[in-house]
């Protein structure tokens, strides 16, 4: 009998953990700690600290145009060390999660890099942010999950900066955005409330619950570059609790298009070069290998069955389909007709 594997823990829930940690730490001790002091503590050793700074500087750079964290040359104990100083403020040290996360934003902006779009969102968020810290208001809060990265593709835009500007600063603010757009020959106002960016199909999108709606259904999705005017209002609304978009849109387009989205699950033999091939391959959104009573199980998601077939057709009896069942009806059928072109010889 096998020994039980240890439980891995998630990396960037350590990471989380870590940088509250140092956060705490650095408040606590007035904004100032030695390098000697974190080596045998909770962070191990220098090179995972400086992780932990790249880490907060990086994200905290996107939105307040500079570090977070600051590291001097300096003697401690008459040795020769490095101190870390907190050099801005943070509304909250509970904050510390959606700083982690933050590189979640740059990967959302990434994708526009080179492209006065990315510059205008990056401009914007600074601005909103920075305006709310002046309140005392918390910056953080849900934003991590106001910008989601669905698709690649090539960058396509016809926007409005000002109305991208009003756009996310009513995003950030969490605020009403009154919103014009054309309808057939009519051009009909919609007062939204504005709950995440997408990039999805090299364009923008604006997922929202229209003013007065009951919140809890999926959102309206909305392509900003068809936005005549927008208008961030002065009432404010309240972020639903637990909301988790990035769930809604993990399928591509599958929100957005009304496409069905089918799980595929694929049971294939348990070989080295089979794994090797799987794993540096993409075949569909949340893709998953793992092994599952000594057979490789490959499980994503995709909105275009038919072009499977052909693939899976390819490996032979090395991989079952699991599901869904009309994947396995499909293949079977193409199987049979692939067949009836080779009659048997003796």
């Amino acid at each position: 009998m096998t020994a039980p594997k240890k439980k891995r823990i998630d990396k960037e829930t350590t990471r989380t953990a870590r940088a509250l940690a140092l956060l705490h730490k650095l408040r606590d001790s007035q904004r100032r700690v030695h390098l000697s002091d974190l080596r045998d503590g909770e962070f191990g050793c220098d090179k995972t600290v400086g992780r932990l700074i790249g880490d907060l500087n990086g994200s905290w750079d996107i939105f307040r145009g500079g570090p977070l964290i600051k590291l001097e040359k300096v003697e401690h104990d008459g040795k020769r060390d490095k101190a870390l100083i907190l050099i801005d403020e943070i509304p909250e040290v509970s904050s510390a999660k959606s700083l982690i996360h933050l590189p979640v934003i740059k990967n959302f902006l990434s994708n526009l890099k080179g492209t006065t779009v990315s510059d205008q969102i990056e401009e914007r968020l600074s601005r909103s942010i920075n305006a709310l810290s002046a309140k005392g208001k918390s910056t953080m809060k849900s934003l991590d999950r106001k910008f989601i990265h669905v698709s690649k593709g090539e960058v396509q835009y016809n926007l409005i900066f000002e109305i991208l500007d009003n756009v996310i600063d009513a995003l950030v603010r969490e605020k009403l955005l009154k919103v014009s757009v054309q309808r057939d020959e009519d051009i009909k106002t919609y007062t939204l409330k504005p709950l995440a960016l997408l990039w999805m199909n090299s364009n923008l999108y604006l997922a929202a619950y229209k003013g007065g709606e009951v919140e809890g259904k999926q959102p309206y999705t909305w392509a900003v570059e068809g936005f005549l005017e927008a208008e961030v209002l002065a009432e404010g609304f309240t972020y639903p609790k637990g909301l988790e978009l990035g769930k809604q849109f993990e399928a591509p387009y599958g929100l957005l298009k009304g496409k069905s989205v089918h799980n595929v699950v694929l049971s294939f033999d348990n070989r080295y070069d089979i794994r090797r091939t799987l794993e540096y391959r993409r075949f569909g959104e949340n893709q998953t290998l793992v092994v599952e009573d000594d057979c490789l199980m490959l499980r994503f998601q995709t909105n275009n069955l038919d072009e499977l077939c052909p693939w899976i057709l390819g490996w032979s009896d090395l991989v079952e389909v699991c599901g869904p069942k009309s994947l396995r009806e499909m293949v079977a059928e193409r199987l049979l007709s692939t067949l009836a072109y080779y009659p048997k010889t003796s």
